[in-house]
């Protein structure tokens, strides 16, 4: 009996590891994951941190931000720059 104890407690000791390797191999990729996301921000890359003003992808850029500046710019309010086309 002794044994058949000392078997469990062995395959409970390396089920126990392997659900905690998973669980960090997960939470590792999620947080990677999450990190290239907030740095990308749906796929385009922005290189003002938001300062549509000054961007010269504004009239291109998906980011609701762009999207205000491009209504403000349209209705003659925003400050406009020179862009380099």
């Amino acid at each position: 009996m002794n044994d058949a104890s000392t078997a469990n407690s062995a395959s409970d000791t390396s089920r126990r590891e392997f659900l905690r390797s998973v669980g960090r191999w997960l939470a590792g990729g999620l947080l990677a994951g999450g990190m290239g996301w907030l740095m990308r921000r749906n796929g385009v890359d922005c290189r003002y941190q938001g300062a549509c003003g000054i961007c010269p992808q504004v009239h291109d850029c998906s980011d609701e931000r762009a999207v205000a500046v491009r209504e403000e710019l349209g209705k003659g309010r925003a400050w406009k720059t020179p862009r380099k086309s």
